[in-house]
């Protein structure tokens, strides 16, 4: 059990790491007890999460809905569940989905104005899209670096799902159902 709504989840070293959007921390579980074995209190709203190619695990925290905060990005060894860089955002704005590319050795995300690239070496948010537009969802497929993204419109009509090469070129896209989501 943890304290409230959770929301990503992913695996590392025998470990499963979970965000909790209302406590605000990141929970370390053993999958094998299902018992909590650590945990670490972050920013508000932590949404989600990607390990990049050094295994180090990134988490975004949105700062919540109302802009409680800024939005802030945290670097974190796994191993010692310690904060190793914190960043943050500048302003008002919802950050969601982030992932790792090790083609672009970039974190991705999307934000209130489309995609965004961040450079693991900057340590500065970017300010502006490498993509522009109103995106509901991102993956990255891990073999070739394409970014797939999904516009949900008006959440009432059919929504479409739109591959990028993560330079801000748009390769393809195709009209899918209503409110697309989810990829793998």
């Amino acid at each position: 059990p943890t304290n409230g709504w959770t929301e990503a989840i992913t695996f590392n070293n025998g470990n499963a790491y979970v965000l909790g959007m209302q406590s605000h921390h990141l929970y370390r579980i053993n999958p094998d007890t299902d018992e909590i074995s650590d945990s670490l209190l972050l920013g508000i709203e932590p949404y989600s999460m990607d390990m990049d190619q050094n295994g180090k695990l990134w988490v975004l925290c949105t700062g919540g809905y109302q802009q409680l905060e800024n939005p802030r990005l945290f670097k974190i060894d796994p191993s010692s569940l310690s904060i190793e860089q914190e960043i943050e955002f500048n302003g008002p704005s919802y950050p969601s989905d982030l992932a790792f590319s090790s083609i672009h050795s970039k974190l991705f995300f999307i934000d209130d104005d489309g995609l965004f690239g961040l450079e693991l070496s900057s340590g500065q948010v970017p300010t502006s899209p490498i993509l522009a537009g109103s995106y509901y969802s991102m993956d990255i497929d891990p073999v070739n670096g394409d970014i797939y993204l999904t516009d949900a419109m008006n959440y009432d009509q059919d929504g479409w799902l739109i591959r990028s090469d993560g330079q801000g070129l748009v390769t393809d896209s195709v009209q899918v159902g209503i409110i697309p989501n989810e990829m793998g």
